[in-house]
């Protein structure tokens, strides 16, 4: 698996230096891309994280378009969208922290419990 992986890399390597030679810029979509969805517990996953993600923007929007016919103020709609992403963007900067300095699977299981 190793020299696999080692194989891997240096063909990405190698396909990166060919296009910084020919002056083309852009992202390149190699032979190994996609390879992840050939597993199926990946494609679950993504299919569970885009739902959720979904679900999550349809939330957000309904709660501005309540706020907004209930008080018909844009800084009130404005205030409970602040309220609502102000904790998810202070609280990642300690997040990122604490993921890099604990072990991951102590991280997973202490989020997993909190929710």
């Amino acid at each position: 698996m190793t020299k696999r992986l080692l194989e891997d890399v240096s063909g990405f390597q190698s396909a990166s230096a060919d296009r910084a030679g020919s002056g083309r810029s852009g992202v390149s979509f190699g032979k190994h891309t996609f390879r992840s969805l050939r597993n199926p517990a990946f494609r679950l996953f993504l299919g569970a994280q885009m739902g959720q993600m979904a679900a999550m923007n349809m939330q957000m929007m309904a709660r501005v378009l309540l706020v907004k016919h209930l008080t018909e103020s844009p800084a009130l709609t404005g205030l409970v969208t602040v309220s609502y992403m102000l904790p998810m963007l202070l609280l990642s900067v300690f997040g990122g922290v604490i993921a890099e300095r604990l072990q991951k699977k102590y991280v997973i299981a202490a989020g997993q419990a909190a929710t």
